[in-house]
C-alpha cells in the first residue's frame, strides 16, 4: 500500500500518513488481525453490549498486539467505567511499556487527576513525537492525533496558552480531515482564558474591593435649583440637541468670567440633584432618559469646549470622578461617543493633569477610557507628539505595575481599553508592558481580545482608520450627531436617508448592468437645527435595538453612519 502524505508535513520531522501498514511502530498485523481489529473499533465506538467479554477473550488470543487492550480502555471510558479504563491503562504500560497510545492513556490519565507533573516524564519533556521516539521516521495519523490531543490539553490545563495555539496551527493542515479537533482545542483556550480572567478578577476584588468607582455623592443631593448669574443658563435645560443657534450664540457672548462660574455650576448640579432627576423618572414612569429635559450638562460641555475654557479640565474630570451610574444617565451613548472630544480640546496641552487623573484610584473605568480616547487621537492629530504620547501612556501602565497593591487603582476594564488604543498609535515598544497584563489576566478579553491580536495590530503600518474626526466648532460636531445618528434624524431626514439608499441600490443595478460608474449620492441633510423639531410616532429609546434592524443601538445605527 502506498504511504499517501508522508513528504508533506517536513516541519515534524517526520511523516504522517493515513496508511495502517506505512507506520514504523513494529505493530504490523496480518489481514486478518488487522480486519479484526478494524471491525472491533467500530464496536467499540457504538458502545455494543456484552464486549468487554469478548474483548478480554481477543486480549487473551493475541496477547502481542496492545490495541486490543486499549480498545477495552476505550470501551470503560465511554460507557462511564473510568477507574476500569485506569487499570488497563496501568496493565498496557506494563505489558507495551513502548506502545504510543499506552503513554498517550496514562498522560489522559494524569491530566484528569491533575498530576501534570507527570504528563512530561510520560510523553517527554518536548512534547514531541521525534523527542518521544528518536528512531521512528513515520507515525500514523492516529497517533498524531491522540497525541496532539493530550499534549494540548496538559498545555491548556497548565496555563501555557500560547504554546497550545503554536501547536494547533502547526496541526491545523495535518487534521483538516477533521476540522472540529482543532476548533474544540481553540474553544477549550478561549474558555480557560474566560475562566483566568474571572479568577484574576475575583481576587482581584477580593483583595481591593468589589467595584473599582466611587459612588456619586449622597451627601450634597439636593431638590433646590442652583443660582446663575445670568438667567439665560435656564434654557440649555429646556432643549435637546436641537436647541436653536441662536441659543448657545447669545450665551456663548455673555461675560466669560461670570459664564464659566454658571457652566461649572451646571455641572455641579448634574451631581447635587441627581436623585432628584432620578425621582423625577419615576414620577413620569418613563423607561428612558429624557433628550429635553437631561441634555444640560452635554450642552454644558459643548459650551465650555467652544470657550476653550481650558481652566474648566478640572471641573470636568471632578464630573468623571462621580462614577459610572452618574455618566451613564446624563451622556448614556454619548459617553463613549462624544465626551472625549471636550477632554481633548480642553485637555490636549494638560496631559499631565491627564496622567494625575489615570493614576488617581477609584475612579471608575469608563472615565479612564475617556480620558485615553481623547490622548490617544493627540498623536493623531499632533503626529510631532506621537511620541510623547506613547512615553505617557508608558508612564502611566508602569505606574499601574508597580502599584498593583494600591486598592482600587485598576482593574480589567480599566487596562483593556488602553491597550487597545496603543495598539492603534502602533507603540511597539510598549507591547512588553502589555504582555505583562495579559501574562496576569488583567485584560478584558471581550473587549482587547487576546495579545497575540494586539501583538498583530501593533506591528501593523500605521492606519488613518483610527484616526477621530475632530470638529473645528461646537456647531459642526452638533451637527453632525443631528445628522448621522438615528434618533436625532426628523422624519424627513429619514425619508432622504431612505431615498438615499434607494439610489444607491438603483446605482449598483445599474453598473452591474451597463458597467456604467455608480453616480454620487445625494447630498446629506443638515439636520436643520435652528428649531426644535417634535417627531411623530412612538418613542424608541435611545439604547432600543434600531428599527432598521440593524442591531445597533438607535442612538447611533451603524447605517446612518
Amino acid at each position: 500500500m502506498a504511504f499517501d502524505n508522508l513528504d508533506r508535513y517536513k516541519k515534524f520531522e517526520y511523516a504522517i500518513t493515513g496508511d495502517v501498514e506505512a507506520p514504523d511502530h513494529g505493530y504490523h498485523y496480518s489481514d486478518e488481525i488487522a480486519e479484526l481489529l478494524h471491525k472491533t473499533y467500530l464496536r467499540v465506538q457504538k458502545r455494543k453490549p456484552h464486549l468487554i467479554p469478548e474483548l478480554h477473550k481477543l486480549i487473551e488470543k493475541y496477547p502481542r498486539v496492545p490495541t486490543f487492550k486499549n480498545y477495552l480502555s476505550m470501551y470503560y471510558n465511554l460507557t462511564g467505567k473510568v477507574d476500569k479504563a485506569y487499570e488497563v491503562n496501568h496493565w498496557i504500560a506494563k505489558e507495551h511499556p513502548d506502545y504510543l497510545h499506552g503513554k498517550i492513556n496514562l498522560a489522559a490519565e494524569a491530566i484528569a487527576k491533575g498530576n501534570f507533573d507527570e504528563v512530561p516524564k510520560i510523553l517527554g519533556e518536548a512534547l514531541d513525537l521525534k523527542g518521544l521516539y528518536p528512531h521512528r521516521e513515520v507515525f500514523h495519523l492516529s497517533e498524531f492525533q491522540s497525541f496532539f490531543i493530550a499534549t494540548c490539553q496538559y498545555l491548556i490545563e497548565t496555563d501555557q496558552l500560547e504554546a497550545a495555539e503554536s501547536r494547533i496551527e502547526m496541526a491545523e493542515k495535518v487534521l483538516s480531515h477533521d476540522p472540529a479537533i482543532t476548533s474544540d482545542m481553540r474553544m477549550q483556550i478561549l474558555a480557560k482564558r474566560v475562566l483566568n480572567r474571572k479568577k484574576a478578577e475575583t481576587a482581584w476584588k477580593e483583595k481591593h474591593g468589589e467595584k473599582i468607582g466611587r459612588d456619586y455623592d449622597k451627601s450634597i443631593q439636593t431638590d433646590e435649583k442652583p443660582t446663575f448669574h445670568h438667567p439665560e443658563i435656564w434654557a440649555i435645560y429646556e432643549h435637546g440637541l436641537r436647541i436653536p443657534q441662536d441659543v448657545l450664540r447669545n450665551i456663548l457672548e455673555l461675560p466669560r468670567e461670570t459664564l464659566l462660574q454658571d457652566l461649572e455650576t451646571v455641572l455641579q448640579d448634574t451631581v447635587r440633584r441627581f436623585d432628584y432627576f432620578l425621582g423625577q423618572l419615576e414620577e413620569w414612569e418613563e423607561e428612558d432618559w429624557e433628550e429635553e429635559r437631561h441634555s444640560f450638562p452635554l450642552h454644558a460641555l459643548f459650551l465650555l469646549t467652544e470657550l476653550k475654557a481650558t481652566e474648566k479640565l478640572p471641573a470636568i474630570l471632578d464630573l468623571l470622578r462621580e462614577g459610572e451610574e452618574l455618566l451613564d444617565f446624563w451622556f448614556n451613548d454619548h459617553v463613549f461617543e462624544t465626551v472625549w472630544h471636550f477632554v481633548y480640546h480642553l485637555g490636549n496641552q494638560q496631559l499631565d493633569i491627564l496622567q494625575e487623573f489615570m493614576q488617581a484610584p477609584d475612579v471608575c473605568s469608563e472615565a479612564k477610557t475617556i480620558i485615553s480616547q481623547a490622548v490617544v487621537q493627540v498623536a493623531f492629530h499632533q503626529p510631532e507628539r506621537h511620541e510623547e504620547v506613547v512615553n505617557w501612556y508608558k508612564d502611566i501602565l508602569q505606574y499601574y505595575l508597580d502599584h498593583l497593591d494600591t486598592p482600587k487603582l485598576v482593574d480589567v476594564d480599566t487596562i483593556a481599553p488602553i491597550i487597545c488604543d496603543l495598539s492603534y498609535l502602533r507603540a511597539t515598544d510598549t507591547l512588553p508592558l502589555c504582555k505583562s497584563f495579559f501574562d496576569m489576566d488583567l485584560v478584558d478579553l471581550d473587549y482587547a481580545g487576546d495579545y497575540k491580536g494586539i501583538e498583530e495590530k501593533t506591528l501593523k503600518p500605521l492606519s488613518e482608520d483610527d484616526k477621530s474626526t475632530i470638529y473645528p466648532n461646537i456647531f459642526q460636531h452638533i451637527t453632525h450627531i443631528l445628522s448621522t445618528w438615528h434618533g436625532y434624524l426628523t422624519p424627513e431626514d429619514r425619508d432622504l436617508r431612505n431615498a438615499r439608499m434607494e439610489e444607491r441600490i438603483a446605482a449598483v443595478d445599474l453598473e452591474n448592468s451597463a458597467k456604467k460608474p455608480m453616480p454620487p449620492p445625494s447630498p446629506a441633510s443638515n439636520a436643520g437645527w435652528q428649531e426644535t423639531v417634535k417627531q411623530d410616532g412612538p418613542k424608541v429609546g435611545r439604547n432600543d435595538p434600531c428599527p432598521c434592524g440593524s442591531g445597533k443601538k438607535y442612538k447611533k445605527c451603524c447605517m446612518n453612519k
